[in-house]
């Protein structure tokens, strides 16, 4: 989640990474990572047995660096999906496995149900993940990647995108080129609005959770599928998005933590309101979920009794 200033042209091919400027701890072969890496801990989560970290030191920042070469083609694959969802291209193959290549080999994954990782993660965001849910006749994207051709074709031959909805303001990316393409509206908490710049931008406030269907301007079909919950915190205008009682996209308000395995809140990016995003995880806990779905961090399940249990600690203890 640290802030890069480095932002490429969006309609460009992401640049490659550099083999002459790698980090001294990359194993030989074919993978790197070069020292453009924000350790953004997208590569780990993808391919956790090719990439590791050098953790953060003083006066150095933490890193990703290849541990192993891939074992098996599967695991080539994962390093290939790494590769793709890199922010900043710090990822590069010898083998010539080009960016846009690699996402057009790698995503959208599918996760689980109606539930897809579009990968091609944007600096924009700082890295953040982007989702595209298939609601049948609808398909609905919660916050947003860079632009990638590859994508935009894939949602269309899907039958197009009705709805992009953003969690905050850090992840716009580029929202307004999916917007503008497929003619979407885009859903953004009021108090963040003023981050998207393009068409069909629709601000809500709700006061409190509330079913999409009644905040649209068109309400039925499957928005009564989709609830907003306000969660304030970590922006003022953070909002969650629950899909089906069972799936929580949830932006920067809590993720999984990579070292735990347990859910947790950024407190050292809480960009508002630490008391806030605290009183927002308790609100959580009478809307019931499986799926924890964020922008950074880990995404993962648990039980929804196990989940609620960690998330009554969190609350109790402002663990961070």
């Amino acid at each position: 989640m640290r802030h890069t200033p480095s932002r490429p042209h969006p309609g460009r091919e992401p640049s490659m990474a550099n083999p002459r400027r790698i980090y001294p701890e990359n194993a030989p072969g074919e993978f790197f990572v070069d020292t453009r890496c924000i350790d953004c801990d997208n590569c780990r989560a993808l391919a956790p047995g090719v990439f590791g970290q050098r953790p953060p030191a003083a006066g150095r920042d933490g890193y990703a660096y290849v541990v192993r070469q891939p074992a098996d083609e599967a695991e080539r694959r994962a390093a290939i999906a790494a590769l793709a969802a890199c922010p900043v291209a710090c990822i590069g193959s010898r083998a010539g496995v080009r960016p846009r290549a690699a996402v057009a080999a790698s995503f959208p994954l599918h996760l689980h149900g109606p539930v897809h990782l579009l990968g091609a993660s944007s600096r924009k965001s700082y890295d953040g993940k982007a989702y595209l849910a298939d609601l049948g006749n609808h398909r609905v994207m919660v916050d947003a990647p860079r632009w990638e051709p590859h994508l935009a074709e894939w949602i269309a031959a899907a039958g197009g995108l009705d709805l992009i909805l953003v969690t905050h303001r850090d992840d716009v990316a580029d929202a307004a080129r999916y917007a503008e393409r497929f003619g979407a509206r885009v859903l953004v908490g009021a108090a963040d609005a003023d981050a998207y710049r393009g068409p069909g931008l629709q601000p809500v406030a709700p006061a409190r959770p509330a079913p999409l269907a009644a905040l649209m301007e068109d309400p039925g079909g499957p928005w009564e599928r989709l609830e907003v919950i306000p969660t304030p915190g970590h922006t003022e205008g953070s909002l969650c998005f629950r899909l089906d009682r069972r799936y929580l996209f949830s932006g920067d308000h809590i993720a999984f933590s990579r070292l735990t395995g347990r859910p947790y809140g950024f407190r050292n990016y809480c960009w508002y309101d630490w008391g806030r995003l605290l009183a927002s995880v308790r609100l959580l806990l009478d809307h019931p979920f499986e799926w924890l779905l964020p922008a950074h961090g880990r995404y993962g399940h648990l039980p929804w009794p196990q989940m609620r249990r960690d998330l009554a600690e969190v609350a109790r203890r402002g663990a961070a």
